[in-house]
């Protein structure tokens, strides 16, 4: 009986550690940081690769062209932002 108690207690600790460390992950952001704590802006790329995940997950009926158009105005618009931000 000891033994099981004992097992359940240390599972149970583990369960709450897991747990509270899962909630101090960061979430990722439009910029990142690198080891010198200096923010990378993220890639034209990733920008547009991020907004076509989201406009397909909107499952709104829009086609590949349309989704391509409106993440293009998207990209564009926050380059220029990022840019405004270096000067």
């Amino acid at each position: 009986m000891n033994k099981r108690f004992i097992s359940l207690l240390i599972a149970g600790s583990l369960a709450v550690g897991l747990g509270a460390a899962a909630q101090d992950t960061p979430v990722p952001s439009a910029a990142s940081s690198d080891n010198s704590g200096k923010v990378k802006p993220m890639s034209r790329h990733q920008m547009m690769k991020e907004c076509m995940a989201r406009e397909s997950a909107k499952n709104d009926g829009s086609t590949k062209a349309q989704m391509r158009k409106t993440c293009k105005v998207e990209v564009k618009s926050n380059a220029g932002a990022q840019d405004m931000m270096k000067h």
